[in-house]
């Protein structure tokens, strides 16, 4: 993709239970902030089937602009369906920047579709930033167990490619007073091509407060030794108004933490009050 045709940032808003994820919400917010630095539009990509609806409001999170792709193959979020239409969609946009969320989809997704676009992806960021001189967007991400933060900067290559952790980008407030384009586009989508088929979806129920949404978290490691002590984290965690007991992962590896979610590196993320 040539530079001086690149226009504008486009986020892939997925779509949960019919409405525009938390995640998705975090990266309008960001794509806003990236997309005003730069004096160009932001644009959503809602893919799915029947999601119509989930496009105004991505206008109401901050897109200026929705492309709404809609397919039977999108109804469920299949990976070769997702990134044949995303595909699609950048070729004939061109975006300057494009931003996926660390979701189960996202890290699949990313790295194909950047593969096909001959371009480079930044993993499981948690700032972006635009260069005020150079307008190039600046991709940092923690590396050395968190001790050190890693800026990248693509420079030969569009669009500029990132998948951005969740919980770490500030979503906008809804405003369904936004007015924004909303355009239909056809995903041209050929079932032979997926190479995986989607039978069944089975959501974990998570009883009480989950890491993702606790306000305060306890979190225990190596120094309790043994499964047995964890219990006292969950005695504790309930006393602290909406607290979770969580594990660090380095136990949570050792199978002395709680079977539950862990914090750290490819697991879930928490951002407490």
């Amino acid at each position: 993709m040539a530079a001086n045709e690149a226009r504008g940032v486009v986020v892939l808003a997925e779509v949960a239970e019919g409405k525009v994820s938390g995640m998705a919400q975090e990266l309008l917010g960001a794509g806003r902030h990236l997309a005003d630095a730069m004096g160009e539009a932001l644009a959503a990509a809602v893919l799915g089937s029947g999601v119509g609806a989930c496009a105004q409001e991505a206008v109401a999170y901050g897109a200026d602009q929705v492309y709404l792709i809609e397919d039977p193959l999108l109804a469920d979020p299949q990976i070769d369906a997702y990134t044949a239409a995303l595909e699609q969609l950048c070729r004939n946009v061109q975006p300057k920047i494009f931003l996926v969320g660390k979701t189960a989809l996202g890290v699949e997704v990313g790295p194909r579709l950047a593969f096909r676009l001959g371009t480079a992806l930044a993993s499981d960021c948690t700032d972006l930033r635009i260069d005020p001189e150079t307008k190039r967007l600046v991709m940092s991400r923690p590396v050395f167990g968190g001790n050190a933060m890693l800026e990248m900067v693509c420079e030969e290559r569009w669009p500029q490619m990132a998948t951005v952790r969740g919980k770490t980008q500030a979503p906008l407030p809804r405003d369904d007073t936004r007015q924004g384009e909303i355009v239909s586009r056809p995903a041209s989508l050929d079932a032979s091509v997926l190479r995986a088929k989607f039978i069944s979806r089975h959501k974990k129920v998570m009883e009480g407060v989950t890491l993702q949404n606790a306000p305060i978290v306890i979190s225990g490691g190596r120094g309790l030794k043994g499964p047995e002590n964890f219990k006292v984290l969950q005695d504790v965690a309930p006393l602290s108004l909406a607290g979770f007991a969580g594990g660090a992962l380095n136990a949570h590896d050792r199978e002395k933490a709680l079977k539950r979610e862990a914090e750290g590196f490819g697991k879930l993320a928490a951002t407490h009050e």
